[in-house]
């Protein structure tokens, strides 16, 4: 009888497209695997025609594994096994203003709360795409000929003043120019389609004159808010009690394809906001001598806020990056080259030189007692073969403390409030002050950059408790590296000044080479990096008893927008030999 056998197969997705049926052709695209890599997701570049018929084919193929751990690819009489299954659909109009599901950000970011208005690429702005695009809306007339006009109208909450800018169409994104902006103000912008009215008639005068009436946009656009809240009812609307914000309404004329709000800084730019930061510095060492750090301090004037810290995330998916990125300039090459090139590296290599040197000569001599080559390289106490005793890699990273004050997104009284509407408007209130969170400013948050995760407290408002006085807003950065890189590199420049300076134990008075000068003849590559660790600062294995630098950016969103930032150094100047 056979013993029973199993075999072990994957099916994965390998191939999906999308096709207008009506013309017979593809549509570009992209599609993407799940990560159980069973579920893909196709998303066309474009919009998909309106009313138009659709197939949507998908393509599967199997993968068998082997005890062995290898896999080849399912055949059937020579060929790849593989099996087709396809759908059919028929899209419905297309939407008549820019989906927010399909916005990936702004730019001022919608909500963000400290936008700096000298931070962007020839003054200008943008609105990228999340999926397809949706260019179509800004078709430059419409199906009667009527022609077009697209612009960003730059509203001011406060007193209701605009400003326009042009509009410019990128395949994936589109770009608006940015106007004057001052400074600490919460502005509105809407992306505006009008229409323009055609060649004036002698009838278009003569109605002119007769003062017909036309339609109150203020009104429409109440009415539209109102069945949108829900509070319309069914036998009539009360206009007075539904206030809007000036980003709400519009002309008769115009479609608001899309909206969003955002404060500009106290500050112009990136360099005038860090001009005031001054840091402190405080060493600690913690985790039974595993870590170390040095926590620098500072006070800014405004804080940094959620965008610029963590980025931007949407269902999920980071689909911004944050606009603040934090380098330690030493661990570009002086901690991961030196730390585990020159510590790890070094010692392997001298090790297995000195094997080379010596082997099978390590013995006792018979009229001494003594070792004639006693001088080689141990192991480092504090790691197992270049790990910590937890098995932690070395590292050297960067990160905001989460006793930094991070600022939250623009929340919906502020936008309320600037405009004069809602419960929280001064007339309301009866003051000027903004309301707080029950903590007394900005909530704290843990702070995750350059993609480290984040946890996020939201501010509960009482509605009642309001700030008098403006904050100072602490801002620290946390460098910290792996305390045992300083120690291996210790125990490895003691071991290697001992070694370099031995020479072998003979009775005979015959000049013998030191292992230096050995080396420098077997082996002078490595002879000069043995000399060039040995003359290296401790610094570059610890933050402890040396200079420490870093730099602070800013960048814009996009790959394509130049980069701007400003670089910072601070000098730590403590010697304390305690740990050493």
């Amino acid at each position: 009888m056979n013993p029973r056998k199993m075999r072990v197969f994957l099916p994965f997705i390998d191939a999906m497209t999308l096709q207008d049926l009506d013309n017979g052709q593809n549509i570009a695209g992209d599609f993407f695997i799940g990560e159980e890599n069973v579920t893909a997701r196709f998303e066309p570049v474009g919009a998909l025609e309106a009313y138009a018929n659709h197939k949507i084919e998908v393509t599967v193929k199997s993968w068998e594994h082997f005890p062995d751990g290898s896999r080849s690819l399912v055949k059937v009489g020579g060929a790849d096994w593989n099996e087709t299954r396809d759908s059919r659909f028929r899209t419905g109009p297309r939407p008549e203003v820019i989906e927010p599901d399909q916005v990936a950000y702004t730019y001022p970011i919608d909500r963000q709360a400290y936008f700096l208005r000298n931070e962007t690429s020839r003054n200008r702005g943008m609105l990228k795409y999340l999926g397809p695009n949706q260019n179509y809306l800004f078709e430059e007339e419409d199906d009667e000929g009527n022609p077009y006009q697209f612009f960003a109208r730059f509203i001011k909450l406060e007193d209701g003043t605009t400003a326009n800018g042009d509009i410019a169409l990128q395949s994936d994104k589109f770009y608006f120019n940015l106007p004057e902006l001052e400074n600490s103000t919460i502005y509105g912008v809407q992306i505006i389609r009008k229409k323009l009215p055609p060649p004036r008639s002698f009838q278009d005068e003569i109605r002119d004159r007769v003062g017909q009436v036309s339609d109150n946009p203020t009104v429409v656009a109440t009415i539209e808010k109102a069945f949108a809240l829900g509070v319309a009812g069914t036998a009539k609307v009360d206009l007075l009690k539904v206030e809007l914000l000036p980003t709400e309404r519009s002309a008769y004329d115009e479609k608001i394809l899309y909206k969003f709000h955002f404060r500009t800084s106290a500050y112009n730019s990136f360099a005038g906001k860090m001009a005031g930061f001054s840091p402190g510095t405080e060493y600690n060492y913690f985790g039974g001598s595993l870590f170390e750090n040095v926590q620098l301090k500072g006070v800014l004037t405004e804080p940094f806020d959620e965008f610029e810290v963590n980025g931007l995330f949407k269902n999920g998916r980071q689909v911004l990056r944050p606009l603040l990125d934090y380098m330690d300039l030493q661990s570009n090459y002086s901690y991961n080259n030196m730390a585990n090139y020159w510590v790890y590296r070094l010692h392997r290599d001298v090790k297995r030189l000195n094997g080379r040197l010596y082997k099978g000569r390590n013995a006792t001599d018979p009229l001494s007692g003594r070792i004639r080559f006693s001088v080689s390289l141990s192991d480092f106490a504090s790691t197992r073969n270049g790990q910590g005793i937890f098995n932690l890699l070395p590292f050297k990273t960067i990160k905001l403390s989460s006793t930094s004050y991070i600022g939250q997104p623009l929340a919906d009284w502020e936008l309320d409030r600037a405009a004069g509407v809602g419960e929280y408007s001064p007339a309301a209130s009866g003051t000027g002050s903004t309301p707080v969170s029950s903590s007394g400013g900005f909530a704290g948050l843990s702070a995750g950059i350059n993609g480290q995760s984040a946890s996020i407290s939201s501010p509960l408002f009482s509605g009642v408790s309001f700030q008098t006085s403006s904050p100072t807003y602490r801002f620290e950065l946390l460098p910290m590296t792996s305390l045992y890189v300083k120690t291996d590199a210790m125990s490895l420049r003691s071991q290697l000044s001992r070694w370099m300076a031995s020479r072998r134990r003979i009775l005979m008075a015959v000049p013998i080479p030191t292992n230096a000068e050995l080396l420098s003849v077997q082996d002078p590559v490595l002879h000069n990096r043995v000399n060039q660790f040995l003359a290296l600062p401790t610094s570059y294995f610890s933050y402890r008893n040396g200079n420490y630098r870093y730099r602070i950016s800013y960048k814009y969103p996009m790959s394509g927008f130049s980069s701007s930032g400003i670089t910072k150094t601070f000098i730590i100047d403590d010697h304390d030999e305690s740990l050493r």
